[in-house]
């Protein structure tokens, strides 16, 4: 629970939850009857009612700056469970620079010590940002010496930060592995208690994303889970905030939206119709199919043909009959190589030209009642009907 909105390191860049209105200790106290309570800042230190509001509560954790802990934590020892101290980096300069001031990391190292010296138990936040996360092995080498039980590695969120701090604070989550990897390692050899909060599970390596028993965290907006992701259930996806800024390039693509968008011309539409028919088809972000039905026969059939394949469909189709295709030439038919299938009712020798002119790129259906027939060409059989999913439509 946040029960200070302030913070004392006023340039500090990291930082989430400030600017919030501090509740009163009547309210935190009926918080705390529901569930375990975590306070939170801004810097919680800063309440000039502390004491009293610890006193009102059952040994609560708290998070901290650890800079008021090199000599308050004698006097509050008592009334807490522990304290999560944020750690930016084990090296000095990176650190000081998140903070905001110099000199900022060896107090806080000194008020861990504090905490430490006082009996208290101390966790360890070490926000992943881009330019301790390549130290990030240092870190937690750091936090282990100074007696940490347990470490919660946190993704930086555009949460309070101008946008283009948020660019220059988070690092790619591609580049993560490595560090996480080498952080659990570490974390592994000290006996101490590894999680990470915000990141997809590509992106932990081998880090559980569990939530630390001292801390009851919520992720934040996610984007979802990736289209082809094979990873645990528990993964909640990409953050919002991330791919909204940095894209999907990093990720397997989304799940494909339900549905399909069908498109089909007569043999006499004019052209420039079913180009104008062909572009906004693209336009709904689905899947769509090629239906020639009554036939594809056109004059202009491999002009549209080849326009097809110039859409940014996220899977394109040819469904139906394909004998408007025995007039176009090997090169022509060679460009049908970027239709990701193309659905027959019968093995004809057009088929089988296809196959030779795409070099075998297009994946070839036959809808059939039955076995497979023995063909020359490999093909794939399938019912007739199980290729229409609800929800086609035609383009508006």
């Amino acid at each position: 629970m946040v029960v200070c909105g302030d913070r004392r390191l006023k340039g500090r860049l990291d930082e989430p939850f400030v600017g919030l209105a501090a509740p009163s200790i009547e309210a935190v106290v009926g918080l705390a009857a529901e569930e375990p309570v975590v306070l939170w800042g801004g810097e919680p230190t800063l309440r000039a009612d502390l004491p009293a509001l610890l006193a009102a509560l059952p040994r609560p954790w708290l998070r901290s700056d650890g800079l008021a802990f090199g000599r308050a934590a004698g006097s509050l020892a008592s009334l807490l469970g522990g304290v999560i101290v944020v750690l930016p980096s084990g090296r000095r300069d990176a650190s000081d620079w998140l903070l905001g001031r110099a000199g900022a990391t060896k107090a806080v190292v000194a008020g861990i010590r504090g905490a430490r010296d006082a009996g208290l138990e101390v966790a360890i936040e070490i926000p992943l940002t881009r330019p301790t996360a390549p130290h990030l092995g240092e870190t937690v080498e750091l936090a282990a010496h100074l007696g940490a039980t347990a470490i919660r590695l946190r993704r930086v969120t555009a949460e309070g930060l101008d946008p283009d701090d948020f660019v220059a604070l988070s690092p790619r989550v591609a580049l993560l592995e490595g560090p996480l990897d080498e952080a659990a390692r570490i974390a592994g050899r000290r006996n101490i208690e590894l999680s990470c909060e915000g990141l997809p599970a590509c992106a932990r390596g081998s880090v559980e994303a569990l939530v630390p028993r001292w801390l009851n965290a919520e992720v934040g907006s996610q984007s979802g889970r990736c289209g082809s992701c094979t990873g645990p259930d528990s993964c909640a996806g990409v953050p919002a905030d991330y791919s909204e800024r940095f894209g999907w390039e990093e990720f397997p693509p989304p799940e494909l939206p339900r549905g399909r968008v069908d498109v089909s011309w007569t043999p006499d539409e004019p052209t420039r119709l079913v180009r104008t028919r062909l572009a906004a088809a693209s336009q709904h972000g689905l899947p769509i199919r090629v239906l020639a039905q009554p036939s594809l026969h056109h004059a202009d059939l491999a002009e549209l043909l080849r326009e097809c394949t110039r859409l940014s469909a996220v899977d394109l189709e040819l469904f139906g009959d394909l004998s408007g295709l025995e007039a176009l030439s090997d090169d022509e038919l060679g460009r049908l190589r970027r239709f990701d299938r193309v659905v027959t009712g019968a093995a004809t020798p057009v088929l089988e030209r296809l196959h030779r002119c795409t070099r075998g790129r297009v994946a070839l259906v036959l809808e059939l009642e039955g076995a497979a027939p023995e063909l020359p060409y490999p093909v794939q059989v399938r019912p007739p009907g199980e290729g229409n999913p609800a929800g086609s439509r035609s383009p508006d």
